[in-house]
């Protein structure tokens, strides 16, 4: 695959993530050169700066100008950084400012990996025991909820009421894994024209390393292989490269996160 054209899938699959998120009911989706999602307080929700295109002459008034909004809570304190953001300096520019740079471990990065469809090998079965479904109703979003916000993000995060419209409107397509009827593991993906991302990849600790992770990753490939895409992107946890490797996956760059700590960290 041209490098090129990942990393650009890899992006626009991330932009379209966080944007139909930030499209849900008391959540603030910023249009412009400097895009971002926050939840409307008192709801949950992401809150990041994920994607900028800056002139590189009017770039260091215009993060200076989004200061004190972060300062305020108003603007998200996190700034998402791809190879697509601009100017170039952009990580130079945002640590001169008082934005921290990763550490050395890369545990504040994300890989961004890619793969075509078409080449993907041969994907395992579902382990026996385990089964994989697509969340239709309210008690199984439900039940998709509680493990993501467990699994993944450690904290009530997403909210039921609040983003089950996006499963009722096609906006995304959610999968859960069960064992002995137990919720264990979720994934899901969101497609626009050929190109698809693969999302909310968490399973509960208990269950981790019994496949539950590679179920629903192959559930949500499928779901976008049978639908057309011939892209699939992702960015996930460090971690986890290896398993997306061995799903056909293939690192392109890292995301490198930057939170607003308020004294310069260049």
């Amino acid at each position: 695959m041209d490098e090129q054209y990942a990393i650009n899938c890899i992006v626009d699959g991330a932009r379209l993530y966080f944007r139909t998120l930030g499209q849900v009911e008391n959540m603030t989706y910023h249009a412009g050169e400097v895009e971002w999602i926050a939840p409307i307080p008192p709801a949950t929700g992401p809150s990041i700066i994920f994607h900028a295109s800056l002139r590189k002459e009017s770039a260091a008034e215009r993060i200076e100008a989004l200061i004190p909004g972060i300062r305020a809570g108003e603007i998200p304190s996190s700034w998402w950084i791809t190879p697509t953001s601009t100017p170039e300096n952009l990580s130079d520019l945002l640590a001169a400012r008082g934005f921290a740079r990763h550490k050395a471990d890369a545990s504040e990065t994300e890989p961004g990996m890619a793969m075509s469809l078409r080449d993907a090998p041969a994907w395992p079965d579902t382990p026996i025991g385990m089964t994989v479904q697509t969340v239709e109703s309210l008690p199984d979003f439900e039940a998709w909820v509680d493990v993501v916000n467990e699994a993944l993000h450690g904290w009530k995060m997403l909210g039921v009421e609040q983003y089950y419209p996006l499963v009722t409107r096609g906006g995304i397509t959610c999968y859960l894994a069960r064992v002995d009827g137990k919720p264990i593991a979720t994934s899901a993906t969101i497609q626009d024209g050929n190109t698809g991302s693969l999302e909310f990849v968490s399973t509960l600790p208990a269950h981790r390393r019994q496949g539950a992770g590679t179920a629903v990753s192959v559930a949500g490939l499928r779901g976008l292989r049978d639908s057309g895409v011939q892209t699939a992107t992702l960015r996930g946890s460090p971690m986890a490269k290896g398993l997306y490797r061995k799903l056909g996956f293939q690192p392109y760059f890292d995301v490198e996160m930057m939170p607003y700590k308020g004294e310069s960290a260049g």
